[in-house]
């Protein structure tokens, strides 16, 4: 079957090449997801082929890869060819056979009933561990088939693993992929405007954001009070249970759950979603079975999509937030004895807190500032602890 699409030629090397791995790191914006996903697409059409995909967890698949194969199935007009199943979020090729299976390393039952796959493609790989990826890798062998793992990601940590084992130590099975947004020739103009500013808003941004270079956080990291982890405590668990909610559409729209254990916060809940309408978040909320009577903490600064929950039946109420209520909320969150983030509930919180940092200068200077740019589920935590962050107030 012959199909006419349009490929950024930047991502040619990514294809009919022989590399055992296949490293994409990029800015943000570069279109490393999408070239990923059409070149997902087209291997299915050329023969067939058995592709596994991969997060931390199962839950952001759905709104990520899974939403992103969709829309490049109908942009390529071959929707009647697919077999898409919603459930598990499996796809299939109905002409050549080939097929798509997707999961969480969270999901360990379901990993291991997985069998005959070809090749295995790992969106947001910082995300997961090298213990993770070892069990990867161990998982794809065979013969008579060319076996690859894709990596794609933001280099947000210069001592992250992946860093150590594939670019510190040339490795002659791996291919190195770079890209920036400066390579997407498809990115509208406003995004472009965006990312271009980070270079005067904070250098750490600009380079992992913007050029797709290796960051540090360094001295500039707000919390060091936080532990990522598959904790066991559960809602009936924990005392003090409170909801916090962030509004966004660029930015994610976010709730988070939190609620303590021996004088130690836990975040137990996150419900992350970007670019939909409030009442498209409201509908993604109400069918993550989530309880509509627990009372939630909202932004302020939107009474109109408040006033819609509330028409909707959820208990949303506005923060009081007031002068000085960012410093105040994040002083309060840096003095806890431990924030703990449960892994697989809470990914994007995991990676917000641990990046979370102050303004950096070119010239190595730390300001006050916090740089408010990925920062949509600590808002929500924020307002969650409002009552207790207030000055003068400390309540455990």
């Amino acid at each position: 079957m012959r199909v006419n699409v349009d490929v950024n030629s930047k991502f040619d090397s990514i294809y009919n090449n022989n590399y055992r791995f296949v490293i994409l790191r990029g800015s943000a914006g570069s279109g490393k997801s999408y070239a990923m996903g059409q070149r997902v697409i087209l291997s299915m059409i050329e023969s067939k082929v058995k592709w596994l995909i991969l997060r931390k967890t199962g839950r952001t698949l759905r709104e990520s890869v899974f939403a992103l194969l969709k829309s490049i199935i109908s942009d390529m007009n071959l929707t009647s060819y697919f077999i898409i199943n919603k459930t598990d979020m499996s796809i299939e090729f109905k002409p050549t056979g080939s097929g798509i299976v997707m999961s969480g390393l969270d999901d360990v039952e379901k990993l291991k009933s997985i069998h005959g796959i070809d090749k295995i493609w790992i969106e947001e790989a910082t995300e997961i561990t090298e213990a993770d990826f070892k069990q990867v890798n161990l998982r794809l062998r065979g013969v008579g088939k060319k076996h690859q793992i894709y990596l794609s990601f933001n280099p947000v940590d210069q001592n992250h693993w992946i860093k150590q084992v594939f670019f510190d130590i040339k490795k002659d099975n791996a291919l190195l992929h770079h890209s920036t947004y400066k390579d997407n020739a498809f990115l509208d103009k406003e995004y472009k405007q965006e990312l271009e500013k980070l270079k005067n808003i904070d250098e750490y941004y600009y380079k992992v954001y913007s050029l797709g270079e290796w960051g540090s956080i360094s001295n500039a990291r707000v919390f060091h009070n936080v532990i990522v982890e598959d904790f066991s405590y559960t809602v009936d668990d924990l005392e003090n249970v409170r909801y916090g909610m962030d509004f966004g559409f660029v930015h994610a729209s976010t709730l988070m759950g939190t609620g303590y254990k021996d004088g130690e916060l836990y975040i137990f809940l996150e419900r992350y979603y970007k670019e939909l309408t409030n009442g498209q978040f409201i509908k993604a909320v109400q069918g993550s079975g989530f309880d509509k009577s627990n009372y939630i903490t909202a932004d302020s600064a939107e009474p109109a999509r408040i006033k819609e929950w509330q028409n909707s039946g959820f208990s949303v109420y506005p923060a009081k937030k007031g002068k000085g209520s960012l410093y105040d909320g994040i002083d309060y969150l840096q003095n806890l004895p431990k924030i703990h983030i449960h892994r697989a509930n809470c990914p994007n919180a995991a990676r917000e807190f641990l990046n979370f940092k102050r303004r950096e200068l070119k010239d190595g200077t730390i300001t006050e500032q916090f740089v408010e740019l990925d920062d949509d589920t600590i808002a929500a935590v924020r307002y969650s602890q409002e009552e207790r962050s207030l000055p003068g107030v400390r309540l455990i």
